[in-house]
């Protein structure tokens, strides 16, 4: 079995780890130098967290792009390759529902993080719903963190957290797809719902 571990979290564990349940083989690391833009006592105390890691971690050490591998470099970290991000195009996959006679499906992503602009994409909603109305052929919905009492009534569908195929799913039943994040260190979301046909 392959363990993925979000690094900041459980490696400190799997350093420690019986060598009979098991060994770390990688280390990848999204961005080296993202704890650069942080109040200074912040920057030493990341650079020290990443460096006692490396220390310890005899294993290849991977980031997921040139300008990561080029940030490691400058905190004496040897990156020896990169791993480009990217989504499953077999998982996510259009379903075939596009131009089939069904209401259009607009579906929000929210989640409870402030940079995740949930107040953003319920504005947008509501700003929608004044345009079309109750509009049959419309249906609003949203999937992901719970959607505030205030705002509940704008939507038609509660998906909530989806996981597997339900998740894929969902992007199938969607035709456009409002991400309303304003910072991401990776937007899988909406390259998953592109995918998908959104």
């Amino acid at each position: 079995d392959v363990t993925i571990a979000f690094q900041c979290y459980l490696l400190p564990h799997l350093l420690e780890l019986d060598p009979r349940k098991g060994r770390v083989v990688g280390s990848i690391r999204l961005d080296y130098g993202a704890g650069t833009a942080d109040p200074v006592e912040e920057v030493a105390q990341w650079r020290e967290f990443c460096n006692y890691f490396y220390k310890r971690l005899y294993v290849p050490l991977f980031s997921v792009s040139e300008k990561a591998k080029e940030s490691a470099r400058k905190m004496g970290i040897l990156v020896e390759t990169v791993i480009q991000n990217g989504i499953n195009t077999e998982e996510f996959r259009d379903g075939g529902r596009r131009g089939e006679q069904k209401p259009l499906q607009v579906t929000l992503f929210t989640h409870d993080h402030p940079q995740k602009g949930r107040e953003d994409g319920c504005a947008a909603v509501r700003l929608a719903r004044g345009w079309l109305g109750k509009d049959p052929q419309v249906r609003f919905c949203s999937a992901g963190g719970a959607v505030p009492p205030e705002h509940r009534s704008l939507f038609d569908r509660h998906y909530g957290y989806l996981t597997g195929e339900a998740y894929v799913k969902m992007f199938q039943e969607t035709d456009i797809f409002i991400f309303p994040s304003r910072y991401e260190g990776f937007p899988a979301v909406p390259l998953e719902a592109m995918a998908c046909g959104c």
